[in-house]
């Protein structure tokens, strides 16, 4: 990261096709010295830095989406621009030069093509296999108090295969505690982590148990308190190609993920001083792209809402992007994600209280 962050600091990135210089490429100190460089440009200065470290460097292709490439056909086109795969000691990362970023695990190459000039004969999908469920399991408990400006909670997270955020939370410094910051925040916006633990730490899978608070959100004029259950940074809805748009209610080109992805998300809140003015419902949509279900139940003093989205192909024709479609719209309604709490006398149950209990 630090020849990374000296390369972004010393070199502005120019939009210029790396092509034209491939034949001819520019030194690595004509593109320190002139302080500027395209992709090519930049990944000969990285590849010299990094050597120099005492790096393996490679330079490699990344297909730009997911699945095998035709390796009959010899084209770059269906690749994105020059990269270099870096090795060494525990390290076997990616860096990409136009973005000047490093990525430390398999997210970057899951179930992408992959060639190395030079080294392998043909593009070929070396890390991820699209049969191969990826899943990342969110559990939180929430203790919600009326009486204090503060809730406080504890968490697991479970995330493997395409999920597993391994690169986001490697490194010396905060890495770890701001990557789970950013999934609880995710899911109950404000929410801080304090501490954590690892059980699992590995390139394809992270298990993590977590403790949070946050500061109590500000009723309405109903004098409601809402909460929202969003989605985990990392989950599904953060792996979905860019091209995607809900709006649309017809496509005209497939769509490619990186696996078979399942989310599940588990909030167990307290009622204690509370009562529930609004809850969803439970349902369940499932067609040919996959499952979307919430459940809603009741433990003693705690709701329960678990809600999961289950995507069960890898390549989704524009005939199936309706089914996609109904199944990503239901998961993210509104309606889906809310609860409405409000004080309430401790002697008293409201009336939605009784209706879970009885279930």
């Amino acid at each position: 990261n630090i020849i990374a962050g000296f390369i972004n600091d010393r070199t502005r990135v120019i939009g210029y096709p790396e092509s034209f210089w491939s034949s001819t490429p520019r030194p690595p100190v004509r593109t320190y010295n002139t302080a500027y460089g395209h992709r090519l440009d930049r990944a000969i200065l990285a590849a010299a830095l990094f050597k120099k470290a005492g790096l393996g460097v490679d330079p490699v292709f990344i297909g730009k989406s997911h699945g095998a490439i035709d390796g009959n056909v010899p084209s770059l086109s269906r690749m994105e621009g020059i990269g270099l795969r870096l090795s060494g000691g525990d390290l076997e990362a990616y860096y990409d030069p136009s973005s000047g970023k490093i990525s430390n695990g398999p997210l970057k190459i899951y179930n992408r093509s992959v060639w190395r000039p030079g080294v392998d004969e043909r593009p070929d999908v070396i890390v991820g296999d699209a049969a191969e469920q990826s899943l990342i399991d969110v559990r939180i408990n929430l203790e919600f108090d009326m009486e204090k400006d503060t809730l406080t909670g504890t968490g697991y997270l479970y995330a493997d295969n395409c999920f597993s955020p391994f690169d986001r939370m490697v490194g010396l410094e905060k890495e770890t505690k701001a990557y789970l910051g950013s999934v609880v925040s995710g899911l109950i916006e404000g929410a801080q982590v304090k501490g954590y633990n690892l059980t699992r730490f590995d390139r394809l899978g992270v298990i993590v148990g977590f403790e949070f608070e946050l500061d109590k959100p500000k009723p309405d004029d109903p004098d409601r308190l809402k909460l929202t259950i969003g989605d985990p940074s990392g989950g599904i809805a953060d792996r979905l190609p860019g091209n995607m748009r809900l709006f649309h209610q017809k496509r005209f080109s497939p769509v490619y993920l990186p696996g078979l992805m399942n989310r599940k998300v588990e909030l167990r809140l307290s009622l204690k001083g509370s009562e529930i003015v609004y809850m969803p419902s439970d349902q369940t949509t499932e067609n040919k792209a996959g499952k979307f279900n919430i459940s809603v139940s009741r433990e003693d003093d705690r709701i329960i809402v678990r809600r999961e989205l289950n995507l069960a192909k890898t390549i989704y024709q524009p005939d199936e992007w309706p089914d996609l479609r109904k199944l990503l719209l239901a998961d993210r309604h509104e309606r889906n994600r809310t609860l409405l709490l409000k004080a309430v006398d401790g002697n008293n149950k409201s009336k939605e209280e009784k209706e879970i209990a009885d279930k």
